[in-house]
């Protein structure tokens, strides 16, 4: 029996169970530090005005000289913060904010962000925030706290910061006689060395959810949110999140690319740089995160054309990986987590 999970001390976890409620604005406002010290009441007055908006992998929430008519709070996913000429400053992920500093001072934006990932985010208009700020002095303290904090960062404290977040890692096979989920598997026992990690599959999927749950199409639905609320959820609980495409485009396949912070994809060093079906897929999915080659190879065996493969797929790095020596998955799992 395959074990899917994995935990620091090798211990099995607690049945999972599926989370299928509707988002409770309120609830995820009062685990926000800046309005800890808010009052029962001021936090149902904010939630009354606080409205959902969801952004595909992908999109752009604003760009540079857009009006900073809003603060944005993640719920779910993960945005990336981008400046002209300086690149990545950093990552946004679950309850925290994003244009404080131009809300605060009625300036345009200062920067370009974006979806790594499929996110839902709660959206309080300016006009509205500042409104209640005046009226909750506690709130309007930590409100400022927050933009002196995020201003003091230096861009290496940053990259660095983002870098050792929980992540969500999609692992892609370029071709379906590539044996992905047995470099997952090995990927996500050397991620597990110092935090708790859970594979997802189509089967494990189905198992937990029902059959063909994996495979609910991309679109606003109720079997949608279901399955979107599942995998938050798992996230919620587990540091890292291993997700495995199928051998072929599908509509878990896809999930797998839009839920990701960080796309691994597969390759055989005996074979060719080609192009294939799931190739074509992510390059057609319009996801932000970044792609990596992972080479796989036997000992004797030549690297391959690396940068051939690198150019098909469209990844920034590469690593060579043997199946079944850990030494090799370690390697690769202390560069996404930067360790």
């Amino acid at each position: 029996m395959i074990d899917y999970r994995r935990s620091p001390d090798n211990s099995h976890g607690m049945g999972l169970a599926p989370h299928t409620l509707p988002m409770d604005i309120r609830a995820l406002l009062s685990q926000m530090s800046l309005f800890c010290g808010v009052s029962d009441e001021a936090l149902h007055e904010l939630a009354g005005m606080t409205h959902q908006r969801r952004l595909a992998s992908g999109e752009t929430l604003y760009r540079a000289g857009d009006p900073s008519d809003a603060l944005y709070i993640v719920a779910t996913g993960r945005l990336r913060i981008e400046t002209e000429g300086s690149g990545v400053l950093t990552d946004v992920s679950r309850l925290e904010a994003v244009g404080e500093v131009g809300v605060l001072t009625n300036e345009n934006r200062g920067a370009h962000v974006f979806a790594v990932r499929d996110t839902e985010l709660l959206c309080i208009g300016r006009a509205d925030l500042i409104a209640f700020l005046l009226r909750h002095p506690a709130a309007l303290l930590e409100f400022n706290r927050l933009v002196v904090r995020r201003m003091r960062l230096s861009e290496r404290d940053r990259v660095l910061a983002s870098s050792r977040r929980p992540r969500s890692f999609a692992v892609l096979p370029a071709t379906p006689k590539i044996d992905a989920s047995r470099f997952a598997h090995s990927l996500l026992d050397e991620l597990s060395q110092h935090n708790s990690g859970l594979l997802l599959d189509a089967r494990r999927i189905d198992q937990m959810l029902g059959p063909g749950s994996a495979q609910t199409a991309l679109q606003a639905s109720a079997a949608e949110h279901r399955l979107v609320s599942f995998l938050h959820h798992q996230e919620t609980d587990q540091h890292h999140l291993v997700l495995v495409a199928d051998p072929q485009p599908s509509a878990w396949s896809k999930r797998c690319m839009r839920h990701a912070d960080h796309i691994l994809v597969v390759c055989d060093a005996r074979e060719p740089p080609q192009a294939s079906a799931m190739i074509d897929e992510l390059h057609r999915s319009g996801v932000r995160a970044p792609v990596d080659v992972v080479l796989l190879r036997d000992d004797g065996v030549a690297q391959g054309r690396v940068l051939q493969w690198k150019a098909v797929v469209g990844a920034k790095a590469h690593y060579f990986a043997r199946l079944g020596r850990a030494a090799d998955a370690g390697l690769i799992a202390r560069s996404l987590t930067g360790r």
